[in-house]
């Protein structure tokens, strides 16, 4: 079986994007976006828990520059719900960010491609 090349349109899965920093989540989802995920993109936990509801996404990804409140009640909240739901935190505020799951590194980022990686990476070990 032949993998499918990094810029394939194929839809891969889909992710619930949350970053309180626009400019960010907006190259984040474009890049996720490019390499064949479905990307819904938030900048709040109060709009993350409306599209969670309505889209039921393969993961959620959390990239806040700062602890917003109602960040970890929104993902314990989702947890509850559905105990498989997949979710990480992106760390701090390059694309150098390592990917955290569970609290552990999934991926040390390398560079501006490393995200797609890290998900895949993700994605695949879950």
């Amino acid at each position: 079986m032949s993998q499918a090349p990094a810029n394939d349109l194929t839809l891969h899965g889909s992710i619930l994007l949350v970053d309180d920093n626009y400019k960010r989540r907006s190259l984040r989802a474009i890049m996720l976006s490019t390499h064949g995920y479905k990307v819904d993109s938030v900048s709040s936990s109060a709009e993350a828990h409306l599209s969670w509801e309505a889209t039921r996404p393969d993961l959620v990804l959390v990239a806040f520059s700062r602890y917003h409140g109602g960040t970890l009640e929104f993902l314990e909240k989702i947890k509850r719900v559905n105990p498989q739901q997949r979710a990480a935190f992106v760390n701090g505020e390059s694309h150098l960010s390592p990917l955290f799951y569970n609290g552990e590194l999934v991926r040390k980022a390398e560079g501006p491609e490393d995200l797609i990686e890290q998900v895949r990476a993700l994605l695949a070990s879950l």
